[in-house]
């Protein structure tokens, strides 16, 4: 509808795989919205969150932080088994995320 627009986006997990809940101006709620069928454009033929090469599918920066953010998430130990580890990812997460070409 015109005038509706996106209030609230949630990253959640979509049936094991990355996603979204939208929750839109009018009251209206998306709930798991994989990343695979989220597109930039009205013809689905370029996904928002990542790009295809032959049969290579690589990741953006937004998608791949998500990933990293179950990762660490579902590792059911907070951290702790590994914290170089999840120290390094955590800091490639906020730059990845602080990087030119993504909303602020």
């Amino acid at each position: 509808a015109a005038g509706v627009t996106i209030t609230d986006v949630a990253v959640v997990e979509a049936s094991r795989a990355l996603g979204f809940d939208l929750t839109f101006s009018n009251g209206d709620k998306v709930t798991g919205c994989s990343i695979d069928k989220v597109y930039s454009d009205a013809a689905k033929a370029q996904p928002t969150l990542y790009s295809v090469s032959g049969t290579v599918k690589t990741y953006g920066k937004l998608a791949k932080s998500m990933y990293d953010y179950f990762l660490i998430k579902n590792d059911n130990s907070a951290g702790v088994h590994n914290i170089p580890f999840v120290d390094a990812m955590l800091d490639a997460m906020v730059n990845n995320l602080d990087s030119a070409g993504l909303p602020k």
